[in-house]
């Protein structure tokens, strides 16, 4: 996978389908998002970053 698991900042690089993205959203701090795979998940507000 091209992203990794630090607790505070989780980068996405990559979009895969085997990813459960909704929980990476509610346990991430911050998500720097990529490839724009968060567009379709709740979060909260200024919780993604896109890049």
């Amino acid at each position: 996978m091209h992203f990794f698991v630090c607790g505070i900042l989780e980068p996405i690089s990559t979009a895969h389908a085997a990813v459960a993205y909704q929980e990476l959203a509610d346990w991430a701090r911050v998500i720097v998002d990529t490839r724009n795979v968060m567009a379709g998940f709740k979060t909260g507000a200024g919780k993604v970053w896109k890049a």
